[in-house]
């Protein structure tokens, strides 16, 4: 299973479980999403000024 049929699966059991009001299963899913992105992401969110997640300091720091 590619990531991407991943994503689409958590993303269909997320559908779901709010149709049913299951929000553990909810939060549970939201994580697994989060870090499955994550993975797969090359950009790092908490460095917003880093193209493709690589850090470039300041000349002189």
């Amino acid at each position: 299973m590619s990531i991407r049929e991943r994503i689409e699966d958590i993303e269909q059991r997320l559908t779901a479980a709010y149709q049913e009001g299951d929000y553990q299963q909810v939060r549970m899913l939201e994580n697994q999403l989060k870090e499955i992105r994550g993975l797969h992401s090359i950009v790092d969110d908490r460095e917003p000024y880093s193209p493709e997640g690589r850090f470039y300091p300041e000349d002189g720091e």
